[in-house]
């Protein structure tokens, strides 16, 4: 299944109105992973899957209050402003933690076979804080970037495939902006957002730039960023 990333309102994503981009290219129906498993949609919701939708909306919020202390709010309405498939922000999320274990693994590479799950930062043990923790602690998979500041990253809506237990990442949009601030400073990625396509770090500089776009998008437009594979 491809990953996608959505800026817009997470009830709108729950009822299925929207359009993803293997919708849009090839005319086939998304499917949806939620707590009771995965759902395909149907064209057309009605008030009931709506009130439930900002009920689940409601406990995420909640959430994230619960674990941070402070109040966390967001417009949860409007328009789907960006839906696209991701490039992949595994490698942005392994050039972060990098940062902080320079001391430990001197050289960033990319890992064998092109799998940035199994690069060797992976492995090394680190101790918090992080300096992107926003970044790394968020699978970049299923969940959310909330357009408000909260410090601590949250899990939420449990589910289960089959025997598999998983749960949706959320981290703050504003915190993650701050944090590619940081990467910036280190991967030098040019203004004009040109760079050779044999560059070793092209994929991370790939990852940055659409990791930049839609945090831009969900900051300007007050709406979340949602990662669906």
């Amino acid at each position: 299944m491809a990953l996608d990333i959505y800026v817009m309102p997470i009830w709108r994503f729950k009822v299925g109105d929207f359009n993803s981009p293997i919708q849009t290219n090839l005319g086939i129906r998304p499917k949806i992973v939620t707590a009771e498993g995965i759902n395909e949609p149907a064209v057309k919701s009605g008030w009931v899957a709506r009130w439930r939708a900002r009920r689940q909306v409601a406990a995420i919020r909640k959430a994230v209050e619960s674990t941070n202390g402070v109040p966390a709010k967001w417009k949860d309405d409007g328009q789907v402003v960006y839906a696209e498939q991701s490039r992949g922000m595994e490698p942005l999320r392994a050039y972060a933690l990098w940062l902080d274990l320079l001391d430990r693994l001197p050289e960033f590479k990319p890992p064998p076979g092109g799998d940035y799950y199994k690069h060797p930062v992976w492995q090394l043990s680190h101790e918090r804080p992080l300096s992107c923790p926003h970044l790394v602690e968020h699978d970049c998979y299923c969940g959310y970037f909330l357009p408000c500041d909260f410090e601590k990253p949250v899990q939420v809506e449990a589910y289960r495939i089959q025997s598999w237990s998983f749960s949706r990442s959320v981290s703050s949009a504003l915190r993650v902006r701050k944090e590619l601030a940081f990467v910036a400073e280190h991967l030098s990625v040019p203004d004009t957002h040109e760079y050779p396509s044999d560059d070793p770090r092209v994929e991370v500089k790939s990852a940055f730039l659409q990791m930049q776009k839609v945090v831009d998008l969900s900051i300007m437009h007050g709406l979340p960023i949602i990662f669906w594979g």
